[in-house]
């Protein structure tokens, strides 16, 4: 018998999907108006995600990689959390155009993309998978991530140290 694992298969829109490992979605958002615009930031991180009174980072996947959004798409976000190097939690919203999928995945079916697709998402792929003919990368929120997560430690960490020498 195949092993197999389970993931969350996300639809970004424009052809792009990608996986997720189960664990790594927290929460499904249907409420776009808790999005807002972020000037000067490229267009596919150019929005920030207000919920439950913090700002999480938000990427357009489809933006970014066709450079364009679907027509007439509804828009999800799906809170995506990991572990960073230090053991710290970190989130940020993935936009999606569908609703999340749970599907397992067979270990037979890992497969190896073509160079164009390796170079698309290196940085950003743990590994791929075959879905019905289409070469999917399963992704880690953190490589999606970090980025904006290390800006906002270090926003906190400056701020806190601030006020400590305020108190001082």
């Amino acid at each position: 018998m195949s092993k197999q694992s389970s993931a969350w298969l996300l639809d970004c829109g424009g052809g792009t999907r990608v996986a997720v490992a189960l664990p790594s979605l927290l929460h499904l958002i249907e409420d776009s108006s808790l999005l807002f615009r972020v000037p000067v930031v490229p267009r596919h991180l150019a929005q920030v995600l207000l919920w439950q009174q913090r700002v999480f980072p938000v990427v357009d996947l489809a933006l970014q990689l066709t450079g364009s959004v679907p027509a007439g798409s509804r828009t999800y976000l799906c809170m995506l959390g990991w572990r960073d190097g230090s053991e710290q939690s970190d989130y940020g919203a993935l936009l999606v155009r569908e609703l999340p999928r749970r599907i397992q995945i067979p270990d037979a079916s890992l497969a190896t993309p073509t160079a164009p697709l390796a170079g698309q998402w290196q940085g950003l792929a743990v590994t791929y998978f075959d879905w019905q003919g289409q070469v999917i990368p399963i992704i880690a929120p953190a490589a999606l991530f970090e980025p904006a997560a290390r800006s906002e430690r270090a926003t906190g960490n400056a701020q806190a140290r601030r006020t400590d020498l305020r108190s001082a």
